[in-house]
């Protein structure tokens, strides 16, 4: 399953195609597309691509330290990811399992040992397309975020989105909008704070 910036960067050559841009998304690998995505028609690979003098690449800021860099706003689809109202949802908390796995195993042991949250649900978030994704963010009221650092998480927005409460690592990008959503950071790798949050 494509993890959350390929989504957004499949989404923007979608948007540019709409806007009458030519865009395309870029894989190292002949035949590799993530299927199912808006733009997943718009594939490169190294024996389709012939670079022009006019084309613009645009790569994560991580590729090359010390460029410049411009910022790309990253938007959702409120209709795939529609508000659910609190009410409607169960004591059920989501989580990502793939970011600061060692950090998450603790914080789950630890909750399930103190035995603080009974009739609460973990549901992990694995191989899931946008639909099932959007299943369990509407069914949670609560979602434990793991996420990098100088990370944005977009399943953070999402589970917002969704009417979900957040509660995590803010990943750095994620202190443009945890205080305004009520959502609670924990300190990188505290897991004791963590748990107490939760």
């Amino acid at each position: 399953m494509p993890t959350g910036g390929n989504k957004i960067t499949y989404r923007h050559v979608h948007v540019l195609a709409k806007a009458g841009w030519d865009g395309w998304v870029f894989h190292p690998r002949d035949g590799f597309i993530f299927s199912g995505l808006p733009g997943a028609e718009s594939v490169l690979t190294p024996a389709s691509y012939q670079c022009r003098a006019s084309d613009v690449l645009v790569l994560p800021e991580d590729a090359f330290p010390g460029m410049a860099c411009e910022r790309v706003w990253v938007s959702l689809d409120f209709q795939t990811f529609a508000l659910v109202p609190w009410e409607q949802k169960r004591n059920q908390i989501a989580f990502l399992t793939r970011k600061n796995t060692a950090d998450l195993a603790q914080v789950l042991k630890i909750l399930s040992i103190r035995d603080r949250l009974q009739g609460w649900k973990f549901v992990p978030i694995e191989g899931l397309d946008e639909t099932g994704v959007y299943q369990v963010l509407g069914q949670s009221r609560l979602l434990v975020s793991f996420g990098h650092q100088e990370d944005l998480c977009l399943s953070n927005l999402e589970a917002l989105a969704c009417g979900c409460r957040l509660i995590g690592y803010d990943g750095m990008a994620g202190r443009e909008y945890f205080p305004a959503t009520g959502s609670v950071a924990s300190p990188l790798g505290d897991t004791i704070a963590f748990c107490e949050a939760v």
